[in-house]
């Protein structure tokens, strides 16, 4: 058994690149075999912006409902939410 790094998956297959040799290998997923001694990295957190990381007049962006990403500038911050003045003058 050989360690490997998972450089891209497929459906029935895993492309890896070998330590041992530094070759790189399309294997089937039955032949991956892990070391649960191995500890796997753990992905950061999101940090999700604060209220007080934005200011009235600040320039943001956002995906509206439509998911096209819009543009404005902050004209109120409230508890929970801030409204928005859009290039397109429509308020969110």
């Amino acid at each position: 058994m050989h360690a490997a790094k998972v450089i891209e998956f497929k459906p029935d297959q895993l492309m890896v690149h070998a330590s041992h040799d530094g070759k790189y290998k399309w294997i089937r997923y039955a032949a991956v075999g892990l070391d649960p001694s191995v500890k796997v990295a753990q992905q950061p957190k999101e940090v999700l912006p604060r209220r007080e990381d934005f200011a009235l007049g600040d320039t943001v962006s956002f995906d509206g409902r439509d998911l096209i990403r819009k543009f404005g500038k902050i004209s109120r911050i409230n508890q929970k939410t801030a409204s928005i003045v859009c290039e397109d003058d429509h308020e969110w």
